[in-house]
């Protein structure tokens, strides 16, 4: 169903809230967490001797990125109206594809900002870990769309259980 005018504006108050009152709780757990799976994936697979701190420094360096990317799409939906704006392929899919299409999931799923950052930390753990600058990256964005196809599938399952019920 189409959204009006009332859920519209509702939902642009809602994630203004979110953003102002999330972020700051948020952010620090969800890069501690990337630093921390970056720490067991590049210390004991591939035998870096970086600690935990080192991993924690380049991740939180790199997550400058995203934040800008961020505030640039906070800026995007609020200068559109919009809170469908997005920073992925998908803004450059026609508006004749359908948001719950797999087509326009899959382009969704690449953003822009994510697959900079989460580079350029790969590349800095490369550099920091004495590794081959490729291992990193491949690891780090292989991790990316392994998480990236599990939210897709997931997303296809729960819209076809929506439409059996």
């Amino acid at each position: 169903t189409p959204m009006t005018d009332d859920m519209m504006s509702m939902q642009i108050k809602v994630s203004r809230i979110m953003v102002v009152a999330g972020t700051p709780f948020i952010m620090p757990i969800w890069i501690l967490m990337i630093a921390g799976i970056c720490w067991c994936l590049f210390s004991a697979v591939m035998g870096t001797e970086l600690r935990f701190r080192h991993h924690l420094a380049i991740i939180s360096h790199a997550y400058l990125i995203a934040a800008a990317g961020t505030i640039l799409l906070v800026t995007m939906m609020l200068a559109r109206g919009d809170v469908r704006s997005t920073l992925s392929l998908a803004a450059l899919a026609p508006i004749s594809v359908p948001m719950t299409s797999p087509v326009y999931l899959v382009l969704h799923a690449f953003d822009f900002f994510t697959l900079w950052w989460m580079t350029v930390a790969g590349v800095m753990v490369a550099r920091a870990g004495r590794l081959p600058t490729w291992k990193p990256v491949v690891s780090l964005l292989g991790i990316y769309f392994t998480f990236a196809a599990i939210g897709i599938a997931f997303t296809l399952a729960m819209g076809k259980l929506a439409i059996k019920a």
